[in-house]
């Protein structure tokens, strides 16, 4: 908290990581610095946060000039909220303890748009008052002004534009090769997570080209192609490999970690969601505490513009029905709803983003689109990193700032079909590129005429998924995501819906619910009674219902609605 009026910081809390301590205290005549997360850089400034790099945030304050500085990671990676009252600042990692320490009350259009969507991204949180620091974001508090500033954004490098495909690749691979060389060398050891797909394999081949000493993991059972893909990756190159296979009793080894998961990820992701990937790292943070996954590796290819088609690269004009449609907003039954909020969402939705991707306005419509999935991210590779502080020192390689500028730089043409990282992998081991991938299909080896036929399967993935994407786009919510039941799932949901009974002031009733003015309670009660029986994508909104219920009552939130 900062009191410009009493002229001193009061307080600054950053909890620290599990057992372990991750927020560090630099004091001097200059004054003192408090950061937490993962810090990259030189040494840790009091004026400002331009050169650092990695997921953290920061709290300076100079005793000369009287004034705090707040910040948070050029991506956005670490959560740092803040809310101001009357003459003070309150800044947090925890949403929950300003919430409840300022009895904030819930914005009834947050939590909307957190049940329909599921996640929250930029600056949006539960409650009203309280803001998440955007990406690269800076508050200076002073006793005369209060400036806010973002001292960082990724600017493409128009020379890289102008490469061919093998001088591109040329680029990506020694950018990459750089970064976790200076990032990660150190490291006495990391565990990275490797599954069947693309992103996941180029980081391990690039960390063990760098010389990183790590060691690879895998979530799942050996019947699913994804878990025997990647055995089969890591026996090729000989990397240590442990799988967390899921036990017959998975849902009573994961329900421990509700409450946990609860207050490590602020209600701002489904509990549930939170929960299973706790289980996995209270298991890795045992014998390490650094782990690396290759979330938003997405970067690398045209994953994002997809829904642009034709015009993709074409234009500087964002299709925004496109891409809420069939990229942020999935189809839902939004018969819980009185009224469906979809589209008051997506107004909200285009309205921040709009403003978000002003500054590339002139950029191409790729260029945006990827400048938006990164700012989206902040509420799904964001949330879960901060969250898995309590057992980890969390990296997500492809959003550390060479990559991220690495990738933007590189011409859309060399990203599509998979084409860049297709070449990457191949230059790194050939061996491991023609290995198939999960779920896409295909081999993970640029395509040539002896190797075509191995694509069918890849090229069919492609075109199921633009059906897909194109009836949900018509169906507006009408068609929601299939999914075959899962015991393990059925019975993992059927705990936590017994758990938020057993957690909840008056249990499952949808009428005592502190958001029942937002739903019809007489369909929340049906879900409530499917979701003890079965096993539905569309029941992961009864997951973020009482993920939201039981933030509330922690931080003791009424709704106004």
């Amino acid at each position: 908290m900062y009191s410009p009026e009493e002229g001193r910081v009061c307080a600054a809390a950053f909890p620290p990581a599990g057992d372990g301590e991750d927020a560090c205290v630099l004091t001097g005549p200059q004054g003192w610095s408090v950061a937490t997360g993962v810090l990259i850089g030189p040494e840790l400034p009091q004026v400002s946060l331009a050169g650092l790099d990695g997921h953290f945030g920061v709290i300076s304050f100079q005793p000369e000039s009287d004034t705090a500085l707040v910040g948070t990671d050029p991506m956005g990676m670490q959560s740092v909220f803040i809310a101001q009252r009357a003459s003070r600042a309150y800044v947090s990692t925890s949403a929950l303890a300003v919430a409840k320490h300022l009895q904030l009350k819930a914005d009834a259009h947050r939590l909307l748009s957190f049940l329909r969507a599921g996640y929250h991204f930029g600056e949006a949180t539960h409650w009203q008052g309280l803001r998440r620091l955007n990406p690269g974001a800076t508050i200076e508090f002073g006793r005369e002004a209060t400036r806010e500033a973002l001292y960082w954004r990724p600017e493409r490098d128009t020379r890289v534009d102008s490469l061919g495909l093998d001088e591109a690749v040329d680029h990506a691979l020694d950018v990459m090769l750089t970064t976790v060389t200076a990032y990660f060398s150190s490291q006495a050891c990391t565990w990275a997570d490797l599954s069947g797909g693309y992103d996941s394999r180029l980081l391990s081949l690039a960390l063990d080209r760098a010389g990183v000493r790590f060691k690879s993991c895998t979530r799942g059972d050996l019947h699913n192609a994804e878990v025997r893909i990647a055995r089969r990756i890591a026996e090729l190159e000989g990397w240590e490999w442990t799988l967390f296979s899921y036990p017959e009793n998975w849902h009573d080894e994961v329900r421990p970690l509700f409450e946990t998961s609860l207050a490590w990820s602020d209600g701002h992701r489904s509990v549930l969601h939170v929960a299973q990937r706790f289980w996995k790292h209270a298991r890795t943070a045992v014998t390490c505490p650094s782990l690396v996954g290759g979330g938003a590796g997405e970067l690398l290819r045209n994953f994002f513009w997809q829904q642009e088609f034709h015009q993709a690269g074409r234009s500087n004009q964002v299709n925004f029905a496109n891409l809420i449609d069939m990229r942020l907003l999935h189809p839902m039954r939004t018969t819980v709803f009185p009224v469906d909020p979809t589209p008051a969402v997506r107004a909200d939705f285009e309205h921040r983003l709009r403003q978000w991707i002003e500054p590339y306005s002139s950029e191409l419509n790729t260029t945006q689109l990827d400048v938006i999935y990164a700012y989206k991210s902040t509420g799904t590779y964001g949330i879960e990193g901060s969250a898995e502080r309590r057992f980890h020192f969390r990296h997500w390689p492809f959003l550390y700032q060479p990559i991220v500028v690495a990738a933007l730089s590189t011409n859309f043409r060399h990203r599509r079909g998979h084409r860049l990282i297709r070449h990457m992998m191949q230059r790194l081991d050939p061996m491991a590129a023609s290995i198939l991938t999960s779920p896409w299909g295909g081999p993970a080896e640029p395509i040539r005429i002896s190797n075509a036929y191995r694509f069918l399967p890849y090229y069919y993935d492609v075109g199921k998924r633009a059906t897909a994407k194109a009836l949900e786009k018509a169906s507006r919510g009408a068609v929601t995501r299939q999914r075959t039941g899962n015991e393990r799932r059925r019975l993992l949901r059927a705990a936590f819906l017994q758990w938020g009974d057993a957690t909840l002031d008056g249990g499952l009733d949808p009428a005592t619910m502190r958001t029942a003015s937002l739903l019809d309670v007489g369909m929340v009660r049906e879900l409530i009674e499917r979701g003890r029986r079965e096993d539905s994508a569309d029941l992961e909104i009864l997951d973020r219902l009482i993920t939201l219920e039981l933030a509330l009552q922690v931080a003791d939130s009424a709704v106004e609605s």
